[in-house]
């Protein structure tokens, strides 16, 4: 019954046209990306190197990260001039492919093109109820949830290896040559990017069969992957530290998927990736849960 279900649901993510639309809009993405880190040049003036860097970006929505982001705004401004040069050699001109498409990843449009991916996907479902003519599966509502969330990791799969892909690509036409550094670290990081990436299709997943609304499901995701939350997160995590004295260091957004993928970079800590392992997972397991308890009360899920 599964794999008739999966061939199904694979068949209707196939006749969709946006899956193929989304490819040309990540390429895109991709190549801007690129284009700024190989080809922009507008951090040497002010004596920030590669590695520095991403050292800030790494510190993502925490508090320490958005104090850096808002001085290193202040410093471009005040020493950047009209005259001068930014267009040429990046501070990633000579990167490896492995490291340029950690940036890439970090950037989190993935995880925006995910969400509209699987709004459609599923929020076709309610809108067009489909699952009027799947009666027969009544009986079964695990099993058609798994082959709906196995399409979701499908795509999230194809939409993390185009990337990889794309960048390659972008390194070819702008950088100093196309180079791998392939160890355990840059292989690791390819599994646990893929794996945050699936929890937050699953969590977008129950927050479209929460709502039954594919305009609900796409708008969360794309707040969360846009890091529109950034502000509220690190005023939360301000309380919170205050409040029951906590360690300075203590972030609460470490413990967001987005976060995760932010911050996780090439070498990572056994920390970092054990804690990308549970986030993913507790995710997971709690957008599971949701779907579940929904799949009973409802006569169709």
């Amino acid at each position: 019954m599964f794999l008739r279900l999966l061939k199904s649901e694979f068949y209707r993510a196939r006749k969709q046209k946006n899956p193929y639309i989304l490819l040309v809009f990540l390429l895109l993405a991709v190549l801007l990306t690129c284009l700024v880190l190989i080809k922009f040049d507008f951090l040497s003036p002010i004596g920030i190197d590669r590695d520095t860097y991403v050292a800030l970006t790494a510190e993502g929505n925490s508090m320490e990260g958005i104090d850096d982001a808002v001085q290193l705004g202040t410093m471009l401004g005040s020493e950047m001039d009209s005259e001068t040069e930014i267009i040429g050699k990046g501070i990633f001109y000579d990167a490896d492919v492995n490291t340029l498409f950690n940036m890439v990843v970090a950037e989190l449009d993935v995880l925006l093109l995910l969400t509209i991916f699987i709004g459609i996907f599923i929020g076709d479902i309610f809108s067009m109820g489909i699952e009027k003519n799947l009666v027969i599966c009544n009986n079964k509502r695990s099993t058609l949830f798994l082959a709906r969330a196995t399409v979701i990791a499908i795509y999230a799969l194809i939409l993390h290896v185009f990337s990889f892909i794309f960048t390659i690509i972008s390194v070819g036409i702008m950088g100093n040559g196309i180079t791998f550094d392939w160890n355990k670290y840059t292989i690791g990081y390819l599994f646990l990017s893929y794996l945050l990436t699936v929890a937050f299709g699953i969590v977008i997943y129950a927050v479209t069969v929460a709502t039954k609304s594919k305009a609900a499901g796409i708008t969360i995701g794309v707040i969360l992957s846009t890091g529109a939350l950034a502000s509220i997160i690190s005023i939360a995590n301000w309380y919170l530290v205050n409040k029951f004295d906590l360690k300075s260091d203590f972030s609460i957004a470490n413990y967001f998927i987005t976060e995760n993928l932010v911050t996780l970079g090439v070498p990572f800590t056994s920390t970092q990736a054990t804690r990308a392992i549970v986030v993913s997972v507790v995710f997971i397991a709690a957008a599971v849960a949701v779907i579940m308890s929904l799949n009973k009360k409802r006569d169709i899920v």
